[in-house]
This record gives C-alpha cells, sequence and structure tokens, in this order.
C-alpha cells in the first residue's frame, strides 16, 4: 500500500495531469486494503481532475464513490447525478446510486435504479441481489425470491447469501415447504447459523412439527448456549410438545 506521504507525492506529481490523477484515485478505490485516511486525498485527486477537465465522467463518478465512502450521501447523489444524465448507458452508475437510495432507505428509487442496472447489465450480479434486498424492505418478497433465483443461478460467493434470503422470502409468502429446503441446503453447504435454524424451526412449527423444530433449537443453542429468544422459544415448544401428550391421553381416556 502506497503511504499518505507517497500519495501527496503523486498527487502534487501529477496535479496537472487529469487522466493520471483519475487513474491513480480510481485504483486506490479498488485497494481492499486502503484506511478512511486516504479517502480524502484521493477525493483531493478526484477534485483536481475534476478543475482540469470539468466534463470528465471518470473523474465524476470516482469523487461520487469516494464521497459515498466519506458519507457525503447528497454530494455524492449529485455526481452521480451528472454522471447519468451524462452518461445514461453506463450500469455502474445506476447500481451506485441505487446503493445511496438503499443507504437512506428510499428503497423505492433503489429499485428503480436496480432496473435500470440489470436492463443496461443482464449480467450484473449484485444488481439482482440488492434489488432483492430493497423488494424485500418494501413487503416484496415473492419479487425478491424471484431476483434471487438469478443470484443462486449465477454460482458466486454471493449464492449461499441469496440463498439464506431466499428462505426468509419463502416464510413470509407462507411457503414452508420451500424455506425448509433452502435451510436444509444452507445446513448441507456448511452455512451453520442460528439463524438458519430458527428460520427452519419457524417453518416446522408451522406444521406443527415440533419435534423437528425443538431439535433446530437445540442446534441453535448448541451453537450459542446464551441467546434468550432462543431459549425462550425452545421453552414454548416444549410446552407445545407437552400439550399435544395431554391431548392425546385425554382423547385415548375418552
Amino acid at each position: 500500500m502506497l503511504s499518505i506521504e507517497h500519495l501527496n507525492n503523486l498527487i502534487d506529481k501529477n496535479k496537472k495531469n487529469p487522466a493520471a490523477l483519475v487513474d491513480l484515485a480510481s485504483s486506490l478505490l479498488e485497494d481492499k486494503t486502503i484506511t478512511k485516511d486516504y479517502y480524502e486525498l484521493i477525493l483531493q485527486a478526484f477534485e483536481q481532475a475534476i478543475k482540469l477537465s470539468p466534463r470528465n465522467m471518470p473523474a465524476i463518478f470516482g469523487r461520487g464513490r469516494v464521497k459515498a465512502l466519506l458519507g457525503y450521501i447528497s454530494g455524492a447523489l449529485l455526481d452521480y447525478n451528472a454522471v447519468i444524465q451524462t452518461r445514461p448507458e453506463i450500469p455502474a452508475a445506476w447500481y451506485r446510486r441505487g446503493l445511496l437510495y438503499f443507504q437512506i432507505k428510499d428503497y423505492k428509487s433503489a429499485v428503480m435504479d436496480f432496473v435500470q442496472t440489470i436492463s443496461l447489465d443482464p449480467n450484473f450480479v449484485e444488481g439482482y441481489l440488492v434489488r432483492a434486498y430493497a423488494l424485500m424492505n418494501l413487503g416484496s418478497f415473492e419479487d425478491a425470491a424471484h431476483d434471487l433465483n438469478y443470484v443462486i443461478k449465477f454460482e458466486t460467493s454471493m449464492s449461499g447469501e441469496a440463498l439464506y434470503n431466499r428462505a426468509k422470502c419463502f416464510y413470509n409468502i407462507q411457503r414452508m415447504d420451500l424455506a425448509i429446503k433452502d435451510c436444509d441446503n444452507l445446513l448441507e453447504i456448511g452455512w451453520i447459523s442460528t439463524e438458519i435454524y430458527h428460520l427452519r424451526a419457524m417453518a416446522h412449527i408451522h406444521f406443527k412439527d415440533f419435534d423437528k423444530a425443538l431439535a433446530d433449537y437445540e442446534l441453535a443453542l448448541q451453537l450459542d448456549s446464551t441467546d434468550e429468544n432462543l431459549q425462550y422459544n425452545r421453552g414454548e415448544i416444549l410446552k407445545a410438545i407437552e400439550q399435544l401428550k395431554d391431548e392425546v391421553v385425554k382423547d385415548e381416556v375418552v
């Protein structure tokens, strides 16, 4: 990683070369190891490039990305708007603006931007994933599940995350059989967590399959024995099982 001093020197050295400034700043944005200390300097590089070349779309887009990382939401939106107005064919601009709308919980606007992202690039997997999240926040679980199908189909590193969220969508649209199936598949591929056991247990409860629900809560508590919510739910399942036993005994007596 470049030191702060070295980065300062590079910006100063290229202060009259907008293309070099954009290349430098953009490459740093893709470096996952940089810390927030670098963002202001990267922003400075983009600002200098825009000062030299006011309609430099890569520089404006990059500035928007840095502003978003720094939490300057309104400024980032203005930059993305400028890029979209000038170069509406760039899917990344719609996607980045959609992420900002999602961040400020304007889910309807986020969905619209992700629609544009995917229409421009049908293989933009992240677009399907975050559109699904926005739809889930809007309560459109069936549409969200449809988007998550695409993410799973692409078989990327996001497939497990998509599978888990599709299970939640199925649960919310009362397709408990499909929710259980997705949870089963998640556990088979090594996605083992209290959340998955809890979700599957809730789906089993819907079918009044209390023994399987109890087994899932037992497994979840093996992962986190201090979770009070899991402990409470396990206790409620035990009560339900005892109640069923009492009803069976009463029926036999009658």
